[in-house]
């Protein structure tokens, strides 16, 4: 599994761990104060780490930002590569196994990174990691032009990660099942065949007779 902080190089392990604390403390602060009240002083100290420390790392909030981005970007570029094209469009439940085996790999980083809410343009750039990759996948299983892709996967992608969001901020609490059935559905006949599917399943559990 792919650890946070791997495209920052061969990094020393004790760096890193100390890079992580210092980028979940800023991820935490940012969740309970405006960005422009973020302090150094208030990072290094909800981090646990000296101020010596704490700058021989990062010399500013922008460069903490940069190594969340890049981090867990890393992280799941790594996992959308490693997929399959069917398993990925059509949500299966064995893409949906993976990316929740990643984020509980590394969980505080990726859970906060992805409920925050302001200063870090993650879901974006998340967003356009997989449109990128994505992109090139459809290039050999599509006829479609380049700017009808692209408002496809723009209306897809942007879907996707708001429910993969979700699922993830609610601790999973929707099975894996029920998530790939229904994102399936809506890759092969959209919202309303979801619609039309689930009331016609509807009425048929309504006409069985009740023993």
């Amino acid at each position: 599994m792919p650890e946070i902080g791997g495209k920052t190089g061969a990094m020393d392990p004790r760096a890193r761990l100390t890079k992580n604390k210092i980028a979940n403390a800023y991820i935490r602060l940012l969740n309970s104060k405006p960005y422009s009240d973020v302090r150094a002083v208030d990072i290094y100290t909800v981090a646990g780490v000296h101020k010596t420390t704490f700058y021989r790392h990062f010399k500013s909030n922008a460069e903490i930002e940069d190594y969340i981005e890049q981090s867990v970007l890393s992280v799941f570029e790594k996992m959308i590569i490693s997929v399959s094209w069917d398993d990925f469009f059509y949500c299966r439940k064995s893409f949906l196994a993976l990316l929740k085996s990643t984020v509980k790999s590394n969980s505080e980083f990726c859970s906060n990174a992805l409920s925050l809410n302001q200063s870090i343009p993650f879901v974006n750039n998340l967003n356009r990691l997989i449109k990128e990759q994505v992109m090139e996948i459809i290039k050999t299983h599509t006829v479609l032009s380049e700017d009808q892709a692209d408002i496809a996967l723009t209306y897809a992608v942007g879907g996707r990660i708001a429910i993969y969001r979700k699922w993830v901020l609610g601790g999973f609490n929707v099975s894996e099942d029920t998530i790939s059935k229904v994102m399936e559905q809506i890759a092969f006949t959209g919202l309303e065949g979801l619609i039309l599917d689930s009331a016609m399943n509807e009425t048929a559990s309504a006409a069985q007779p009740i023993n």
